[in-house]
């Protein structure tokens, strides 16, 4: 499963599907909430992700790690 190593590899598009999954109240377990993320930002489905050995989640989930901050660095607006 191939998963964005940082901020750099993931596209507006999937950040902002992936956001109310990161900010949720609602969705309070983390294994809950790491799942849904691993889907939607490596496209694979929930079942396919529900499908895995939970050390595998665990590890996906670490590797999604550099969502917990935000990047430093500015995007740039182009004006046209």
């Amino acid at each position: 499963m191939e998963l964005p190593k940082r901020w750099g590899e993931v596209t507006i598009e999937k950040y902002l599907k992936a956001r109310p999954v990161m900010d949720s109240t609602i969705i309070t377990d983390p294994i809950d909430r790491g799942m849904r993320l691993i889907s939607m930002l490596s496209g694979a489905t929930l079942k396919e992700v529900e499908a895995l050995k939970v050390n595998e989640i665990l590890d996906l989930m670490k590797k999604l790690d550099f969502l917990k901050e935000l990047p430093s660095e500015k995007i740039l607006r182009i004006v046209l």
